[in-house]
C-alpha cells in the first residue's frame, strides 16, 4: 500500500534524558538525541518501518533544511518538500526516568513566506494520484491560509482517496463537509475544537466519557458520514456508533518516552485498514503501535 502523509510543521526533535530535572539549576547530560520529527514524519517513519511506502509531503527552509532532509534520508523517510523560505523549528523533549515524565519544550513555526502555499498544492496534486491514503497530519504552520487543509481534503476525496485527518480547530470543522473517512483528535483536542468551555479531566474514567462527548459526535458522523477515533492517553481509544462507545484499552506500560504516540496510532491504523477494512482491528493494531512508541527514546518509531 501507498501512503502520502502531509504535515505542514516540519521539526528537528532534540531529546534530552535526565534522572530527574532540577529547576533553577544546571542540569546536564550525556543522553540525548536529535530526529527528524513532527506529526507527518513520525506517520511516515512507522509506516515505513511496518514496510510500507510512505512519503512526507512537508516543506523545508532556512540552516536546518539539509539537515532535516539527512536525518529524514538517515530513517528510510523518503520526502517531497517545497522551499518555505522560513526556519525548520527545533523542540525540545526532556525526559526525566525517575518519575517517568515527558515534558515538551516546543517552539512556534517561523511563518511560512508567500507563495509557499501555492507551490505546496501544486505538488500535492501532481503526486496524489498515486497513493491509496492521504494523511494529513498536524498544526500548520503560520503563513498558510485557513483553506489549505480542506482544499487537500477535497482534492482528494474528488480522486476517491482515502483520508485519514489527524488535526483539529478550524482545519478539522472546516474539512468536515468534503468528508473524510476517518479523524482522529485526542480528546483533549477534540474538547477544544467542538466545545468552547468544556474541558475533561485526563484522569476521568474510560467508560465515562461525558454525554456531550458523545452526542457530539454521534451527530458529527450522521451529518458528514466521517468516523471518528478518540484517542484518550493511556486509556487506548474510543469510537462511538449510534450513541454506543466501543472502547479499544492499550497495554499498561512503563513509558520512557510518550512523543510520536499518537502519530504511531495513526500509524498502525492506517496500515491495517487499507488491509482488513476492520476498525476493532486497526485500533487495537494501532494500540500496540503507540505502546511501542512509549517504551523506545526515539520519537514515532517501534523499532
Amino acid at each position: 500500500m501507498r501512503y502520502l502523509v502531509i504535515n505542514m510543521n516540519p521539526v528537528i526533535q532534540k531529546t534530552l534524558v535526565y534522572r530527574n530535572i532540577k529547576f533553577g539549576e544546571v542540569n546536564r547530560t550525556a543522553d540525548y538525541r536529535i530526529d527528524a520529527a513532527g506529526k507527518g514524519a513520525d506517520v511516515a517513519r512507522v509506516l515505513s518501518q511496518l514496510g510500507e511506502e510512505a512519503t512526507l509531503l512537508t516543506h523545508t527552509g532556512g540552516r536546518n533544511a539539509d539537515f532535516f532532509l539527512e536525518l529524514c534520508s538517515n530513517d528510510g523517510i523518503k520526502v517531497l518538500s517545497v522551499n518555505s523560505g522560513s526556519e525548520i523549528r527545533t523542540c525540545t523533549t526532556l525526559i526525566e526516568t525517575d518519575s517517568r515524565r515527558t515534558t515538551e519544550m516546543v517552539e512556534e513555526a517561523s511563518p511560512v513566506t508567500p507563495g509557499t502555499e501555492r507551490s505546496f498544492i501544486h505538488k500535492y496534486l501532481a503526486a496524489m494520484e498515486r497513493y491509496d491514503m492521504i494523511i494529513i497530519s498536524g498544526k500548520k504552520a503560520a503563513g498558510y491560509s485557513d483553506e489549505i487543509v480542506p482544499a487537500l481534503v477535497a482534492a482528494a476525496k474528488e480522486k476517491d482517496k482515502t483520508v485519514f485527518l489527524d488535526v483539529r480547530n478550524h482545519d478539522l470543522i472546516n474539512s468536515l463537509e468534503f468528508q473524510p473517512d476517518f479523524v482522529k483528535p485526542n480528546m483533549q483536542e477534540f474538547c477544544g475544537t467542538f466545545f468552547e468551555e468544556f474541558k475533561i479531566e485526563e484522569t476521568a474514567d474510560v467508560m465515562q466519557i461525558p454525554f456531550q462527548v458523545v452526542d457530539k459526535i454521534s451527530s458529527l458522523q450522521e451529518k458528514y458520514r466521517t468516523k471518528f477515533i478518540i484517542t484518550w492517553g493511556k486509556h487506548g481509544a474510543f469510537s462511538v456508533d449510534n450513541g454506543h462507545i466501543t472502547n479499544y484499552p492499550v497495554e499498561k506500560i512503563e513509558p520512557l518516552n510518550t512523543t510520536g504516540c499518537g502519530d504511531a496510532f495513526t500509524a498502525g491504523f492506517a496500515f491495517v485498514w487499507l488491509r482488513e477494512f476492520n476498525i476493532e482491528k486497526a485500533c487495537n493494531f494501532a494500540n500496540e503501535c503507540a505502546a511501542k512508541n512509549a517504551l523506545i527514546l526515539k520519537p514515532g518509531v517501534i523499532r
